[in-house]
């Protein structure tokens, strides 16, 4: 009798009920049945996939295992973060037979885009530019671009980044905060006839006492931003000298972007506002009766700062190796508006020549000398044109560096100052030296 047998997709006739292939005697039956199978390869390193078969009925992992067999399937494979799949991400099986490709695909190692404040990326990878995903496969070229005029690229830095084989980019991108400079586009406001910049001092901080059950702020002193969340004043400004004693940090507030002396003038919309963390006086600080030496405070913001046009951060020399050119401060005070010694209602950018220590001591009284201690310096003039006023302790007086004139760094922190009584015939004032408080203010930090 005459019959066909279908045999791995070979058609064959056959005349028995049975028929010997390689040596093996096979059935009809057991040839009918015999099918083309797919095995599932291993789980990619780094990576998983995702296992379908309509035939099956089976649409998850949960099922299946690597070295199972089907005769088709559609494998999605996804990779761990960090990693991803060049070019194809499927693996299909169809009737016994892979598709395209017979192995699964590789999860290699991508580059991770450092995203942050100030720093934008352009990518192209194979002749395509555009905006980078959060991770660029190898070969991937990035642009770096800063966020002027808030962010500046360093001179001699890379401008664009490769992505390396092993997942890493060739150079770390940079973009530094632009520190100690006047904002380049300044709101000008007209006082008495004279001009006066808003954005002159973008590192300027207002500092506030609250008073009354904490429903009023009167401003006390100043202060000098030097990071997103650390601003530098005079310790007498949180000092009780009656009782010899720290204020509780919860008394004040801080104010940056300000211009004008009260807390909420509407007129101030480039402001923003801060509660303390914590407020950090030398140990050894003891007001009046330890003659003001040590006067010097570190305050930890409660939330960090957006840097603006407004809102930037005086350049701060960590390591004291910057050529500061110690000729005339800039400080920004209230200042005095006429010879009667009313106080400006509006910051006031108050220029003082340095005086050194020696020189100072003969220029002022002799009570006062007492005061000069081995971390002051002086400034001030004998002419009266840079006399300050109450409120103004604590802001920082501020120098350009050797190599440029309008990137300042700071330098003293404004102490405490003689009485006279015709303060506009004579002004020097006493800073306290952030040179001399580097360890003080590079290892700060909040206990809570």
């Amino acid at each position: 009798m005459l019959f066909k047998i279908t045999l791995c997709s070979i058609v064959i006739l056959a005349t028995s009920t049975s028929l010997a292939v390689c040596g093996e005697i096979l059935t009809t039956e057991r040839c009918s049945n015999k099918r083309r199978m797919c095995k599932l390869p291993p789980y990619p390193q780094h990576g998983k996939y995702v296992f379908v078969n309509h035939v099956a009925n089976v649409t998850d992992n949960t099922e299946i295992k690597p070295g199972m067999e089907y005769e088709s399937f559609y494998l999605n494979i996804t990779c761990n973060e960090g990693y991803g799949v060049i070019g194809n991400t499927e693996l299909i099986c169809l009737n016994g037979e892979f598709l395209k490709q017979k192995t699964v695909p590789k999860c290699i190692k991508f580059c991770k885009i450092q995203r942050g404040d100030g720093i934008t990326y352009r990518c192209s990878r194979k002749g395509r530019r555009g905006a980078c995903e959060d991770f660029e496969p190898p070969g991937t070229i990035a642009e770096i671009d800063c966020s002027k005029p808030v962010y500046y690229l360093p001179i001699g830095s890379a401008t664009q980044l490769t992505c390396l084989q092993d997942g890493s980019w060739d150079y770390q991108a940079i973009c530094s905060v632009e520190c100690g400079t006047a904002a380049p586009s300044a709101k000008q406001l007209m006082i008495n006839g004279s001009t006066t910049k808003h954005g002159d001092f973008p590192w300027h901080a207002a500092i506030y006492k609250k008073e009354k059950r904490f429903t009023r702020k009167w401003q006390i002193c100043g202060g000098t931003l030097i990071s997103r969340d650390v601003v530098v004043s005079a310790a007498h400004c949180f000092w009780n000298d009656a009782k010899g004693e720290q204020e509780d940090s919860s008394k004040y507030s801080v104010g940056l972007g300000k211009i004008y002396r009260g807390w909420d003038n509407p007129k101030d919309d480039s402001a923003e506002y801060f509660d303390l963390t914590c407020v950090k006086i030398p140990e050894e600080y003891d007001g009046s009766a330890g003659n003001f030496q040590s006067d010097i405070a570190v305050l930890k913001l409660n939330k960090l700062v957006v840097y603006n046009t407004y809102i930037r951060p005086i350049c701060f020399d960590h390591n004291n190796i910057v050529d500061i050119k110690m000729d005339v401060g800039r400080v920004a005070g209230c200042g005095f508006t006429s010879q009667e010694g009313h106080m400006s209602r509006i910051l006031q950018l108050v220029k003082l020549p340095y005086v050194k220590l020696s020189q100072c001591k003969k220029m002022v009284p002799e009570d006062f000398r007492r005061y000069l201690g081995d971390d002051k310096f002086c400034a001030g003039d004998t002419n009266g044109t840079g006399v300050l006023c109450q409120g103004d302790g604590g802001s920082g007086l501020v120098f350009p560096d050797s190599t440029s004139d309008d990137r300042y760094f700071l330098r003293g922190i404004l102490s405490v100052a003689p009485v006279y009584t015709d303060s506009y015939k004579f002004s020097i004032t006493a800073l306290t030296d952030v040179s001399k408080h580097l360890y003080f203010i590079n290892n700060f930090h909040c206990n809570t």
